[in-house]
This record gives C-alpha cells, sequence and structure tokens, in this order.
C-alpha cells in the first residue's frame, strides 16, 4: 500500500469515527430492557456436551 492510499485509508477511517460518535452522542440512552437483549446477543453462546453446535436463538425486539 502506497503512503497515499494509507493516508487516504486512515483519513477515510477518521470521518468514520467522528460520524459514529456524533450519531452514538445524539441516539436516546438504552432503556433497560435493550440492554438486556444486547447482553443476550453478546453473550457466549453455551457450547452442548456432545460438542455440537446449538443453534442461535433468535428474540424479537
Amino acid at each position: 500500500m502506497t503512503s497515499r492510499a494509507s493516508s487516504s485509508s486512515a483519513d477515510a477511517a477518521a470521518r468514520l469515527d467522528a460520524y459514529v460518535t456524533k450519531v452514538l452522542a445524539a441516539a436516546p440512552p438504552l432503556t433497560e430492557l435493550q440492554r438486556q437483549r444486547l447482553a443476550e446477543l453478546f453473550r457466549p453462546s453455551r457450547s452442548s456436551t456432545n460438542g455440537s453446535r446449538q443453534e442461535p436463538v433468535f428474540h424479537s425486539i
């Protein structure tokens, strides 16, 4: 990657970071229920005793 491409990528990353920060700052805080649902989504899945993967459980929001 050239210096110019690296600079362009860094600029794009900085713009994206600024945009995400702006959007998150304008968003209302999460409710307790939303926080609980997000915690469930990000909780590591438990592996079963027979080693097979469990199917994901989807909850309506």
